[in-house]
């Protein structure tokens, strides 16, 4: 069984990829690089590292690898344990340990255990973008001469606009069938009034307006898909300890149960990717050692 492909394939949709009994690998966020000397930009990408301090089993490649390899969870898991004893194994032998697609381990003599992703493992493509060479002879200055400033039109604008004009010429259109004196008996009188034109005009802005408001989107009624997990425990006593002291120190935290039984204490939830990987980084300078990722519900 390719292990390192099953890891490699969830680590394109998921920044933590737990091994369980080994560790994590964990796909960080790297930002966009300018080269001004050679001209080369290079898009964000994703850059591999492995904390050996996470090893809780979430459940998620156990339940790939289930679902790929056609068995059963507890037949997936097992073959996870006989994987993890091997690495050991093979590392206790002063043997360095390759897994294809992610990266290698070795062992230093104080014991610590050393990884080294696969070079390319940037993985840039995640993000729909490759790196490309621009011409360093474009300065800012020329490449504001060629732009135009476009005025960008407001549906909203100029429909109040229409309604506008709209009323001033029903208003116009009034006067002149409203007769200025009736000394003519046989001269009808217009029952136009300009007045309650206006006033109706007025009323469908309102309306309209009214109409835009109601399908606005409220965000607040949706669920933050990307959320910032803290921790993973089997007991739901320990998880509920977690989420107190996070909600003391102001966070929104809550507990997600997975299908294994699992608890996943979460600090916070976001609509936005980045906004949820800027968080991961906060939290984790504000709090020295700890190991918090970004995933989804």
């Amino acid at each position: 069984m390719d292990f390192g492909k099953h890891i490699s394939f969830l680590l394109k949709f998921h920044e933590c990829v737990v091994v369980p009994g080994f560790g994590a690998f964990i796909s960080n966020y790297k930002p966009s690089v300018c080269d001004s000397g050679s001209g080369i930009f290079t898009p964000p990408a994703k850059e591999l590292v492995f904390n050996a301090n996470i090893k809780n089993n979430d459940g998620l490649l156990v339940r790939y690898i289930a679902v790929n390899e056609k068995c059963s969870y507890q037949q997936a898991e097992n073959a996870v344990e006989l994987f993890v004893d091997g690495v050991f194994q093979t590392l206790n032998s002063g043997q360095s340990v390759r897994i294809s697609s992610v990266g290698a381990f070795h062992l230093e003599r104080s014991g610590a255990m050393v990884f080294n992703a696969v070079p390319g493992f940037e993985m840039a493509s995640s993000y729909g973008l490759q790196p490309f060479t621009y011409s360093i002879n474009t300065t800012l200055e020329s490449a504001t001469k060629v732009a135009k400033p476009y005025r960008v039109s407001n549906t909203v604008t100029r429909r109040r606009e229409a309604i506008k004009i709209a009323a001033g010429i029903a208003l116009l259109l009034g006067l002149s069938l409203y007769p200025l004196r009736n000394d003519n008996p046989s001269l009808q009188s217009s029952n136009v009034n300009p007045i309650l034109l206006l006033t109706q005009s007025a009323g469908v802005v309102e309306n309209d307006e009214a109409k835009i408001k109601s399908t606005n989107f409220d965000e607040a009624e949706q669920t933050a898909p990307y959320i910032l997990v803290g921790g993973s425990f089997s007991s739901q006593t320990n998880a509920h300890e977690m989420q107190t002291g996070l909600i003391q120190k102001g966070f929104n935290a809550e507990i997600i149960q997975n299908n294994d039984g699992l608890f996943r204490v979460v600090i916070d939830s976001y609509f936005d990717r980045n906004e949820a990987i800027d968080a991961m980084r906060a939290y984790r300078s504000g709090h020295p050692g700890s190991n918090v990722w970004v995933s989804t519900r």
